[in-house]
């Protein structure tokens, strides 16, 4: 709820700085040729900096919330993990695929916390994309269209090579797994 908030607030800070500048780019324009309005320029100029600042301590507080919203869901699924292997009959720890699995389970806890601060950032850039083709489409209709044509080649191929990185870390697994209990049992003591 609170990182939703403060990237609604990011949103609107971001879409209201692109705005004072145009304001401030088109009040020099404006001025070219007569005598200059310094309050007339310094106000949109005073609100940027403003803005900027409330953003700076935004960014900061939703970083700590992400932190603590990322470690008690990685304390979870660690207790959630450990809990099903006590559970488990003697003869799944004679198996390497029992292995191949806790070692994609151990894994995939130790990737969690970059998975959930992705998909907060990922929430948080929408509403500065919705914010922006907002604003993109009342000051320039066809900015819009040129922004959606740039982004789309990327979506696609982040997506492509996020699923191939997948699928090889998955035929990898018994290979990382062995290589870390080597490390672990022989290497490391």
């Amino acid at each position: 709820m609170v990182s939703n908030t403060s990237g609604l607030i990011q949103a609107g800070i971001s879409a209201l700085l692109l705005w004072l500048a145009k304001v401030v780019i088109d009040r020099v324009i404006e001025s070219i040729g007569s005598e200059i309005d310094w309050l007339y320029l310094l106000l949109p100029a005073i609100a940027i900096i403003a803005c900027s600042i409330v953003n700076s301590g935004i960014v900061a507080s939703s970083q700590l919330v992400n932190f603590m919203v990322s470690e008690k869901v990685i304390s979870r699924a660690n207790t959630l993990l450990l809990n099903k292997a006590a559970k488990l009959d003697l003869v799944f720890y004679e198996s390497p695929q029992y292995y191949d699995r806790l070692y994609q389970a151990k894994d995939s806890i130790t990737r969690l916390q970059g998975v959930i601060y992705s998909l907060l950032g990922l929430l948080q850039q929408s509403f500065t994309l919705i914010a922006m083709f907002s604003l993109l489409s009342v000051l320039h209709p066809i900015s819009f269209v040129v922004l959606i044509l740039t982004i789309s080649p990327r979506v696609f191929v982040e997506g492509y090579t996020a699923r191939r990185q997948f699928d090889l870390d998955v035929e990898l697994t018994r290979t990382f797994r062995i290589t870390w209990y080597f490390q672990g049992n022989y290497c490391f003591k």
